[in-house]
């Protein structure tokens, strides 16, 4: 007898079929000894006990060995009804097919993701309507050159005799020696930079000793209202 029969036999031997899992096992073979204890079955029953737990230890052994035990990937013809699935295998069709579910919700999600973005996208890239974009004036023409010639020779010009005006016109007032700070101040102005003796407006000056106005200096390029660059000297 080939070592399949023999565990084909163990399982009928207890009165169960391959295919069922260890706690099963354990209790049918419980069971199998309560009912072939000599208390119960007497002398005659000492064999059938003894079988009982040859059959469970071979298929324990087995169990411990491989994991699992025999018979239960084989598909076994015993003229019966077929073994039930172990709880194992169940447990793993189960969890195959909650991740199955789970990856369909996932696509599922995501494709209506897509599609919504999708919806809103032509929306936030109108194009402009074509009334706003002819709304815009259209680009002065560039001047000739002979025209760019004459405008920027005749800057120059302007500007020139913007700056000569202040020249022109100086006050009825004039600074002279001996002023005070106060007349000083009231002639030209608080100075931008000042010292104890020395009052700066831009590239021009004026020195003072105790208190009085005794030399200046005016820059042609910012004149003060003197007769001259420096104070006549006597």
């Amino acid at each position: 007898m080939s070592m399949p029969a023999d565990y084909l036999a163990d399982y009928r031997l207890l009165g169960l079929q391959p295919g069922c899992d260890l706690p099963t096992l354990e209790k049918t073979w419980r069971r199998r000894l309560a009912e072939l204890h000599p208390d119960r079955a007497g002398p005659a029953g000492a064999d059938a006990l003894h079988s009982a737990n040859v059959a469970f230890r071979r298929l324990r052994a087995f169990e411990r060995q491989h994991g699992r035990l025999p018979l239960t990937s084989a598909v076994v013809d015993a003229g019966g009804p077929p073994a039930p699935r172990s709880s194992a295998t169940r447990q793993r069709r189960a969890g195959a097919l909650a991740l199955a579910c789970l990856g369909v919700i996932v696509a599922a999600f995501g494709i209506l993701y897509i599609n919504i973005k999708r919806t809103e996208s032509p929306a936030a890239e109108a194009p402009l309507p074509a009334v706003a974009a002819t709304a815009l004036p259209a680009p002065a023409p560039a001047p000739a050159p002979a025209a760019a010639g004459k405008a920027i020779a005749a800057k120059p010009a302007s500007t020139r005799s913007t700056a000569i005006k202040p020249a022109t016109s100086r006050p009825a007032r004039q600074l002279k020696l001996g002023d005070s700070r106060d007349n000083v101040a009231a002639l030209l102005g608080a100075p931008p930079l000042r010292n104890r003796d020395r009052w700066d407006y831009g590239p021009s000056h004026v020195r003072f000793a105790r208190g009085r106005v005794v030399d200046w200096y005016s820059s042609p390029r910012q004149p003060l209202p003197v007769t001259g660059e420096r104070p006549a000297t006597r």
